[in-house]
């Protein structure tokens, strides 16, 4: 969930029943996830929450970093729209408001690399 708008009581913001103010969370909690875990392909997922509610390990295959790259490249931005890729497995994911790719097959069975650029 992303944000949810508070209530009005009493001429006072508060959370909805149910929920509590990220900010009164531990920095080590696990609705505090930043940093993702990524694939050797570029694919990213959040690491899992431990049992006592801190953050915990990324899941089997994946490791803690940012940004989310397949092996071999350095930055999305080095990646050319249309330029040749190996499989579609791979991704390049640097951020919600930066250069993203994914590889994509054509109808003849070629791959390429496939970019956008979302302005925030």
């Amino acid at each position: 969930m992303e944000g949810v708008a508070p209530d009005c009581v009493d001429q006072q913001y508060r959370c909805p029943a149910g929920l509590v103010d990220l900010d009164s969370c531990s920095q080590d909690a696990c609705a505090r996830r930043t940093q993702s875990c990524c694939s050797p392909t570029g694919h990213a997922t959040f690491p899992d929450c431990a049992a006592d509610g801190s953050i915990g390990e990324c899941p089997a295959g994946f490791e803690e970093k940012s940004p989310c790259l397949p092996e071999g490249v350095t930055s999305c931005s080095e990646l050319m729209d249309g330029a040749a890729c190996s499989s579609t497995e791979l991704v390049c994911y640097s951020g919600r408001c930066n250069r993203n790719c994914y590889c994509k097959g054509d109808a003849s069975g070629a791959l390429s690399w496939v970019c956008t650029e979302l302005l925030c």
